[in-house]
């Protein structure tokens, strides 16, 4: 399966423990907003990386250089501008393939699908400031330890946002408003480096010896050599 998902279905309750799911403290992070990040888990792709020691990509402008390569197909290195070239060179092992006739093949993909950020708290506007730092990307839900006054007001202004509403009761989580489907209308850096992130955090969690993969600083010399250009212009 292609990562990143269209979840296509409003987010549930019961995806908190359901098979290929997995909620993840902080997991979801954007310019000034942090909540859960309830996510569906690439295993082919983590399994990829970590015979790489890869763990997540982070890099910003690696990921726009990415982007620019279809996945798993090889293209002339001659044919990118240098900006691209350059950056890709910096790419640590497991991210890109590169031959000897001068063609890259990108094999990096999405680790996981964020379905949607969970923000937990107490006041109805706080949670409504905080979800809808979310709306770029994925779907957002206000999380209550208990029902809010004034609940059927409530109720109409977050359907009326497409912000789900759960409620927690006792050890379970109920559902009071489903949220809004989220539709992904473009495949960008940003959106790319949110998945990112999230799997960083799920590293944390689960497997707190995997380096995170592409910071500014990390170099790939291999990678970098193959992307000279005064190689590229002999091919």
């Amino acid at each position: 399966m292609l990562h990143p998902v269209a979840v296509t279905e409003p987010v549930r309750p019961t995806d908190l423990t359901g098979p290929g799911w997995a909620l993840v403290d902080n997991g979801a992070v954007t310019a000034g907003g942090r909540g859960d990040a309830l996510v569906m888990l690439n295993h082919d792709e983590i399994a990829r990386r970590a015979e790489h020691g890869l763990g997540a990509v982070t890099n910003y402008a690696l990921l726009g250089a990415l982007l620019n390569l279809p996945l798993a197909t090889p293209v002339r290195m001659r044919t990118l501008s240098v900006h691209d070239m350059v950056i890709l060179g910096e790419a640590p092992p497991g991210v890109i393939d590169v031959d000897e006739a001068g063609w890259v093949t990108r094999r990096l993909a999405a680790p996981l699908t964020v379905a949607a950020a969970v923000v937990e708290g107490t006041g109805w506007r706080n949670i409504t400031r905080r979800a809808a730092r979310f709306l770029p990307f994925c779907q957002q839900i206000a999380l209550f330890p208990c029902a809010p006054r004034g609940f059927s007001s409530v109720a109409w202004e977050a359907s009326f946002a497409g912000i789900g509403v759960w409620i927690r009761d006792g050890e379970d989580i109920t559902e009071a408003v489903c949220a809004r489907p989220y539709v992904r209308r473009f495949w960008k850096a940003a959106g790319w480096e949110f998945q990112e992130i999230a799997y960083r955090e799920h590293l944390k969690a689960t497997r707190p010896a995997v380096l995170s993969g592409g910071p500014a600083g990390r170099r790939a010399r291999t990678m970098r050599a193959a992307f000279d250009p005064r190689q590229l212009s002999l091919l």
